[in-house]
Formats: structure tokens, C-alpha cells, sequence
């Protein structure tokens, strides 16, 4: 018998087991995007992947994109290089009438954070939501 065939069921409980992990700094998560009449989803997975989804009005629009790897590997430096995780979970400006709400999700390895904002945002999420608009081409 070879002895790779004889590694495979070894290989199989180390990895059931949590032995092997996979890539720790992979990332994905969403961006939601609400205003009056209009609503806008992203979502990023961790290959890179985007997909968009807008409802202004009646009108519903899909689309998507593939970041390549240079875009997500500097999405990941730019994460990690950020305050993200350590933000609270609301910023709300009570004051504003028919404002934006943001709603942005992240997983980053093992770190994840939803952080919601109503028209002002911190500093290290309005720096991540416009690499990601970049990347998308397009205000979201």
C-alpha cells in the first residue's frame, strides 16, 4: 500500500479535529447600505467574490465582480491595520432626519464585528467602506 493512502485517514481526523486549520486571514462579510426609497446590499466572500444587490424603488439590480488578489489582500491589510474590531456596535446620530444608515459586517480569521452607523461613521469604517466602494467601481 502507499504509504500517502496510509496518511489520508490521519490527515481526515486532523482535520475533524481542528488540527489543520484553514487560511486564518481569510475575510468576507456585507455592506448594507439605507436611505429613504433605496437600499443596497455587497457581499464579500473569502475568495474574493462580490456580490450586489440594489433596491431603488421598484427596480431590483443584481450584479457581481471578482476582486483580484491584490484587492483582497490589501481589503485584509486594511482590516487588520484598522480599529474595526474594537468599535462599538451603533453610532447614531439622533439629530439627522432621513439619513444613511450603514451596516458593516467583517469576519477576519477568527475576529468578526458588525458595526452600524446612521449617517456619520467612524474614521477606520468610512477608510474600509470606501476601499470597498473602489473595488467596486461605483458609490454603494
Amino acid at each position: 500500500m502507499n504509504k500517502a493512502m496510509l496518511l489520508l485517514p490521519v490527515l481526515a481526523v486532523m482535520a475533524l479535529s481542528g488540527c489543520i486549520q484553514g487560511d486564518v486571514s481569510s475575510i468576507s462579510g456585507s455592506l448594507d447600505v439605507i436611505a429613504p426609497g433605496y437600499y443596497t446590499q455587497l457581499k464579500i466572500d473569502n475568495a474574493g467574490y462580490m456580490n450586489m444587490t440594489k433596491d431603488v424603488g421598484t427596480i431590483h439590480q443584481s450584479e457581481s465582480r471578482l476582486m483580484d488578489s491584490a484587492e483582497l489582500s490589501a481589503l485584509k491589510s486594511k482590516v487588520s491595520g484598522s480599529d474595526f474590531f474594537g468599535l462599538k456596535d451603533s453610532y447614531v446620530d439622533w439629530s439627522v432626519d432621513n439619513g444613511t444608515t450603514y451596516i458593516l459586517k467583517l469576519n477576519l480569521g477568527n475576529q468578526t464585528n458588525e458595526v452600524t452607523c446612521y449617517e456619520e461613521c467612524p474614521e477606520s469604517m468610512t477608510g474600509i467602506i470606501g476601499m470597498i466602494e473602489g473595488y467596486w467601481g461605483d458609490k454603494i
